[in-house]
């Protein structure tokens, strides 16, 4: 039967070869190679960085097709493939020897004076200032309203986005398929004046994480979704949880995340 392969490529000259790489291999054994998006494929196979990789799965509107990652960029946490590893992973994707993981999202219910908005993220939003400057806002969980906090804003990740801009503004790293999310704050102000978290918060993926801001705050903040910014006018409040929308992701080898995590942030 007749497997089809949907291909998402970074445009440059290492993806491009790989992609020839992937043709030369897969046509023999019965593949078709699609360069458009087909709801019916069978795999998507991303050829690239992460930002290729997230690119990948909101072009698709999060496809629940699994998603097979391979890395020409520098970090690639969702890139298990490379070029020495390209050909060996390739023959186990023919014959079906592989692992799929379940990757929860994040949801973000955005209300405006006007309208109300959901946005999904993979790895993270953020909420910051439009202005480059201070942002006011009281961060609530389930209900209860916890801090009234001033700075730069925050972000919420998913455990699979925990190693990205979570990790380098000090969050923790969670395991990648863990259920729930993360709440870090991003150079919070530390005074009489102004509330401070005193680390990130993990949160249990039954928590709803509510961000408020103040009337004349309404037009300030904005939105980043995996790197993807939008400025809501009339800005009320965004309320952030984990959501049964999930991407699936192809892994050669079970341990990869932890091969990965020593060899691009630990080291040796």
């Amino acid at each position: 039967m007749t497997k089809t392969v949907n291909l998402f490529i970074k445009p440059s000259q290492p993806a491009l070869a790989i992609r020839d790489r992937i043709v030369e291999f897969l046509q023999p054994h019965g593949f078709r190679i699609s360069p458009v998006y087909l709801d019916d494929a069978d795999y998507n196979v991303v050829i690239g960085g992460d930002g290729t990789f997230l690119h990948a799965v909101h072009k698709s509107s999060f496809s629940t097709i699994p998603f097979c990652g391979i890395n020409t960029g520098t970090l690639g946490f969702f890139q298990e493939s490379d070029l020495q590893t390209l050909d060996k992973n390739l023959k186990k994707l023919v014959e079906g020897n592989y692992h799929v993981d379940k990757l929860l999202l994040v949801e973000a219910e955005i209300e405006t004076s006007s309208w109300t908005y959901h946005r999904w993220c993979v790895n993270e939003f953020s909420v910051q200032s439009s202005k480059r400057k201070t942002v006011h806002f009281t961060l609530s969980v389930d209900n209860i309203p916890l801090l009234h906090l001033a700075g730069d804003g925050l972000i919420v990740s998913t455990p699979s986005g925990s190693t990205a801009y979570n990790l380098s503004s000090g969050g923790s790293i969670l395991y990648q398929t863990l259920k729930g999310y993360q709440v870090t704050p991003l150079n919070q102000l530390r005074s009489k004046t102004y509330e401070a978290l005193p680390s990130s918060i993990v949160l249990p993926s039954s928590a709803e994480t509510v961000v408020s801001f103040p009337p004349d705050e309404k037009d300030k903040a904005i939105l980043v979704t995996d790197g993807m910014e939008e400025h809501f006018l009339g800005l009320k409040k965004i309320s952030f949880r984990q959501t049964d929308k999930i991407i699936h992701r192809i892994l050669f080898n079970s341990n990869w995340y932890w091969y990965n995590l020593k060899d691009k942030l630990i080291g040796s």
